[in-house]
């Protein structure tokens, strides 16, 4: 077997399953990525996350750092002892190497202001020198995560009842028609 160490997507499965999932990405293929990997976490762990492509997101997203899911977050009248948080952002920053100058400067002061907050973070890098390499690397990865990550909560990735459900009443309304 992989030792745990040496299987990215075991490592990231683990990271994320007590987190809400923010997946950001640059350059064509990184953003494309954010949405498989959400769907695919969806799907296989039954977790939600959320996704977008910087800039965009380094804009709006960035003040949930400081939100309720943040690491360090509490309300006024929260005991830590009494109501321990139990999940947490964790940013997964996808990265290509066909990233503009200055989402690369962008990224780097994210993982600054990630790191201030002593927010969890992944980056993932995508490998290869054509595209379609590039982007096979990062889907790749993050499908297997999305795949540990419901084995490390303890979900069974196969049901997929609120789709089945969903299909059968598309196709029962569409034979009323």
């Amino acid at each position: 077997g992989v030792t745990l160490e040496s299987n990215p997507a075991k490592l990231l499965g683990l990271a994320l399953a007590e987190s809400l999932p923010m997946l950001w990405g640059t350059g064509a293929i990184g953003r494309a990525v954010t949405g498989r990997f959400m769907a695919q976490l969806a799907e296989n762990a039954k977790l939600p996350a959320v996704h977008g492509g910087l800039p965009e997101v380094g804009h709006n997203q960035i003040v949930t750092f400081d939100g309720p899911l943040a690491p360090t977050a509490a309300g006024v009248f929260d005991d830590p002892f009494e109501t321990p948080q139990t999940r947490m952002l964790h940013l997964v920053l996808m990265r290509d190497e066909a990233e503009h100058e200055a989402v690369a400067t962008r990224a780097e002061v994210i993982e600054g202001i990630v790191a201030d907050r002593s927010l969890p973070m992944t980056e993932l890098h995508a490998r290869g020198e054509h595209r379609l390499a590039r982007l096979a690397t990062l889907t790749v990865l993050t499908d297997w995560a999305s795949v540990y990550t419901a084995v490390a909560m303890g979900v069974d990735p196969s049901p997929i009842g609120p789709i089945d459900t969903l299909k059968a009443g598309l196709t029962a309304g569409a034979r009323r028609r």
